[in-house]
């Protein structure tokens, strides 16, 4: 008959921490992905989408869409009509992105600006996203220059 003594717990704890420690995920952390963005012909599914959903989305535990976010403000990365769809909660007729009028001028979109530095609408701000608050790491300068763009092209699939 097997006895448990102290020698024979350290080996089984120690085996049952190597075998945990090999099957653990590896894998990179999606905020340390580096998405890179052409700098012209954005599409929202092959560039965008993968960004948000990486940086923002459902990858980053926030703007989910499956009730296990951070956030649930109903803004999630799945389609782009989500995301044009969208309006402010406390401005319901201020969308995230125009698309009649952002690209005329896409440095000005509530969308880029809210990505750049944060925003405030109707009197409150919004910090920047991802949210520092949260630990979030700031989008970099091709990725906003990536979202800006695609917003100039008029937002294409």
């Amino acid at each position: 008959m097997f006895k448990l003594n102290n020698w024979n717990f350290s080996l089984i704890t120690a085996g049952m921490f190597i075998i945990f420690a090999q099957t653990c995920d590896q894998g990179t952390h999606p905020e340390d992905v580096n998405y890179v963005l052409p700098e012209q012909n954005l599409s929202y599914y092959e560039n965008i989408q993968p960004l948000l959903a990486g940086k923002c989305g459902s990858d980053s535990h926030c703007h989910s869409g499956d009730n296990t976010g951070l956030i649930d403000n109903g803004l999630y990365f799945n389609s782009k009509e989500n995301l044009l769809d969208y309006r402010f909660i406390n401005d319901p007729a201020k969308p995230l992105i125009d698309i009649q009028n952002d690209p005329l001028d896409p440095g000005q979109a509530p969308l880029y600006l809210l990505l750049l530095e944060g925003i405030t609408v109707k009197g409150h701000p919004i910090e920047r996203m991802p949210p520092a608050t949260f630990g979030k790491k700031k989008l970099n300068e091709n990725n906003l220059n990536g979202i800006r763009q695609w917003i100039k092209e008029g937002c294409p699939d």
